[in-house]
């Protein structure tokens, strides 16, 4: 038999606005006693639906925990809410607080996981579900989905396809929590990744990567204050689009080719051929402010070298 749980959602972004929104449909399931907002998106949205608002400074303060109990909540739901949680918060909600990663725990853990995905070449996005305890995305996992991860796809098409998928598998993990019919996976210690949290400095091509490297990049770093970048001559250079081709230019020495703007693409009157360790890459869209973005015949000409 199904059980109407309360929850607090403590949340940031446009993933914690739609998530409650999928919540909101649900009455049946889920009644939200509670929202602490990370950010205005939160807020807003928490605001316009008449919830009830909660702002503490500290998650593990003794007010936020006389809070919890004083509300009754069964669980804590984090969505990008960055607050250390301690054991004391963790272990006040009966169910505890449930995080959910966009990776397919154990992999991927930290910060900035779907762009080192990206980066790394991964064929597929996961997102868990999964249970908070005092290590970094190291709880037991409560639910998983993926989707794959297209040759072309950049970091805000991923973006939308999370938007979906993130309220998709809260609404299943509370499905299951409330019919006790929640199955748990302890993480295995010495199996997954971590990775960093990425700068924008980050974001610099280095020519002498591959070709698949350099793209990988590319569309990962697609989003304001991330854009990736390199230099013709003094001037800093943003480039957003790119594309794979196979390459007449393989026997050139990599010294001649890397960064060189070698020729105009002939399957793309927008683009041009620049050269890598392994081949030519193909750069449609570049410009020297972010989300100022021209043809990069338009800006880019043969000869030109990139640092």
């Amino acid at each position: 038999m199904t059980s109407v749980l309360k929850a607090i959602i403590l949340a940031n972004r446009d993933f914690g606005a739609e998530t409650i929104r999928a919540l909101l449909e649900r009455k049946d399931l889920v009644e939200l006693v509670g929202v602490v907002p990370g950010d205005e998106v939160v807020r807003s949205f928490a605001s316009s639906r008449k919830l009830n608002i909660i702002a503490p400074v500290d998650v593990n303060s003794d007010q936020f925990i006389s809070q919890v109990k004083e509300l009754k909540a069964d669980f804590l739901l984090n969505l990008f809410f960055l607050q250390k949680y301690r054991s004391k918060i963790l272990n006040t909600p009966r169910f505890g607080v449930i995080n959910v990663h966009p990776s397919k725990l154990p992999f991927y853990r930290g910060r900035d996981c779907v762009r080192w995905a990206m980066i790394c070449g991964e064929k597929e996005i996961g997102v868990t579900a999964h249970q908070m305890d005092e290590g970094l995305d190291t709880g037991q996992i409560l639910a998983q989905a993926t989707f794959p991860l297209h040759e072309d796809d950049n970091f805000m098409d991923v973006k939308e396809k999370l938007l979906i998928y993130y309220p998709r598998l809260v609404v299943e993990t509370i499905e299951k929590l409330s019919q006790d019919k929640l199955t748990r996976k302890e993480q295995d210690p010495k199996i997954g990744t971590y990775f960093p949290h990425r700068r924008p400095e980050d974001s610099r091509i280095r020519w002498r990567d591959s070709a698949i490297e350099i793209h990988n990049l590319i569309r990962a770093s697609y989003e304001l204050g991330f854009y990736a970048y390199s230099y013709l001559g003094e001037r800093k250079l943003f480039l957003a689009k790119s594309k794979l081709r196979m390459s007449q230019y393989a026997s050139l020495g990599s010294s001649q080719r890397c960064g060189r703007v070698l020729d105009y693409d002939r399957g793309d009157d927008s683009s041009m051929l620049l050269g890598t360790r392994d081949g030519v890459i193909s750069i449609e869209k570049c410009g020297y402010f972010e989300n100022e973005f021209e043809r990069a015949r338009d800006v880019l000409k043969r000869g030109d070298l990139l640092t």
